[in-house]
C-alpha cells in the first residue's frame, strides 16, 4: 500500500474502534505499514470479540478500556520490542522494579495462604466455539481448551503458563434450546457467564452457567433495541414524558429478596442504566451515533442480571 492507501485503511479502523483524534489513525498506519494489514485486522477483530464480551477492564481495574484501547493493548503485546519503541516510544517508560514470574510464585503464595480473605462474589465470561455437546436429560455438557494470550500484563503480574487450560461448562437445556440453532453457524460463537470451581476428580475449571447468549444473537438483540427505541421516541411535537425507569428502580428491593447491599448496588447500576438510555435517546435524535453508551448500557445491564440470577 501507498501512504494514502495506508492513511485510508488506518482510518477505516480507527472508525470501527471510536477513535477519532490524528494520533490513533497515524498509529494503526504505522503498525500496517511495519507488520501488515493482516496484523491489524485480526486484532481488530479480536477487540470487537472483547467487546461483545463485556469489554476489558484498566489495568487498575478502575474503569472499562474503550475499544480503542483494548486494541492497542492487544497490539502491543504481540510487537518485537524494536518495532513497538518505533510505534509508541514512550511505551514502558514509568515500569520500575522486578516482576516475581510464575515459576517463582511459590513461597510468596504460601505466605499469601497463611492468611486468607472471603469472596463476595466470583463470575467469570467464556467466550468460544463448542466442539461437541453432551446432553443427558435436562444437562447440557461441552469441555472447551483456552491458551492464555502471550499478551502483556499488568506491571507485577506474572505471564500465565503456556499449557492450555480445560473448561467444563453446565448448562441447562433450557439455556441451551435458545441458542442450539445459533452456533451451528461457524461464524458465530458462544457467550457463557456463570460461577466457577475447580474440579479435582477431573482435573479442569467447571463453569456453572447463569446465561447464555451468542455473539450474532446479541448484535440481532441490539439491532432489535435500537428499532424499539426508535418507534418510542417522542415526536418534536409532544412534550416529554418522566421516563418509568425510575420506578422500576425503586422497586428493585421490593421484588426480590435481597440483602441490602445488593439491593444498593442493583438501585445503582439501574439508575446508571436509565442515564445511558437518555443519552442513547438523544443522541439517535440528533442523528448520532451512541455505540460507547450502547455498550456501556449492555455491560450494565449483564451485570444486573448477575446479581439478581445470584439472588434466586
Amino acid at each position: 500500500m501507498d501512504s494514502e492507501q495506508l492513511k485510508s485503511f488506518a482510518e477505516d479502523v480507527a472508525k470501527q474502534l471510536n477513535e477519532n483524534s490524528g494520533d490513533p489513525v497515524r498509529q494503526i498506519a504505522l503498525i500496517a505499514e511495519h507488520l501488515g494489514t493482516d496484523f491489524v485486522k485480526e486484532n481488530l477483530d479480536e477487540t470487537l470479540k472483547i467487546e461483545a464480551a463485556g469489554g476489558m477492564m484498566t489495568q487498575e481495574g478502575e474503569r472499562r478500556r474503550t475499544p480503542g484501547g483494548v486494541f492497542f493493548y492487544l497490539v502491543k503485546g504481540k510487537m518485537e520490542p524494536n518495532v513497538r519503541q518505533i510505534i509508541f516510544p514512550n511505551f514502558g517508560q514509568q515500569a520500575k522494579g522486578g516482576v516475581v514470574e510464575w515459576k517463582d510464585r511459590g513461597e510468596y503464595v504460601e505466605k499469601a495462604l497463611a492468611d486468607k480473605g472471603e469472596l463476595r462474589r466470583v463470575s467469570i465470561t467464556v467466550v468460544g466455539r463448542p466442539s461437541k455437546v453432551v446432553i443427558e436429560e435436562n444437562s447440557v455438557f461441552a469441555v472447551f481448551d483456552y491458551v492464555h494470550p502471550n499478551a502483556p500484563y499488568p506491571r507485577g503480574v506474572p505471564q500465565p503458563p503456556e499449557k492450555p487450560d480445560t473448561y467444563v461448562v453446565y448448562m441447562s437445556m433450557k439455556h441451551w434450546e435458545q441458542v442450539a440453532d445459533a452456533v451451528k453457524n461457524p461464524k458465530d460463537e458462544l457467550i457463557v457467564d456463570g460461577t466457577i470451581s475447580w474440579d479435582d476428580e477431573h482435573n479442569c475449571l467447571a463453569v456453572f452457567s447463569t446465561r447464555i447468549t451468542t455473539r450474532l444473537l446479541e448484535k440481532r438483540q441490539r439491532r432489535q433495541d435500537r428499532a424499539k427505541q426508535e418507534t418510542q421516541k417522542p415526536k418534536k411535537t409532544d412534550k416529554p414524558t418522566r421516563k418509568p425507569e425510575d420506578s422500576r428502580v425503586s422497586s428493585v428491593a421490593s421484588s426480590l429478596d435481597l440483602p441490602e447491599d445488593t439491593a444498593a448496588e442493583i438501585r445503582k447500576l439501574e439508575q446508571a442504566a436509565t442515564t445511558l438510555r437518555e443519552r442513547i435517546a438523544a443522541k439517535t435524535a440528533k442523528g448520532q451515533k451512541a455505540s460507547m453508551e450502547e455498550k456501556l448500557l449492555r455491560n450494565n445491564e449483564r451485570q444486573i442480571a448477575k446479581l439478581k440470577e445470584s439472588a434466586r
